[in-house]
């Protein structure tokens, strides 16, 4: 496993949370409030132009690449 972006996780891939690079305060809050910490298991449930639909803590939530992009993750190549 290396740190990866979470964008880069492919479709159905799932991946541990590891850390988010530095983000407008208001959506780095809100990604704490939906369970985005550090240890957390995240699944990638869908892609498609520009917006992952992520499986986390029993939510599905969509994600535009802006903010996957910054979202560090233990994965697999």
């Amino acid at each position: 496993m290396k740190i990866m972006k979470l964008s880069d996780i492919k479709q159905d891939g799932s991946a541990v949370l590891e850390s988010i690079d530095k983000i407008e305060e208001k959506k780095q809050k809100r990604l704490l409030e939906l369970g985005f910490v550090e240890g957390t298991k995240i699944k990638v449930l869908k892609k498609s132009k520009g917006l992952l639909l992520i499986g986390v803590r029993g939510y599905s939530i969509a994600l535009d690449k802006e903010i996957t992009d910054k979202i560090n993750v233990w994965g697999n190549v």
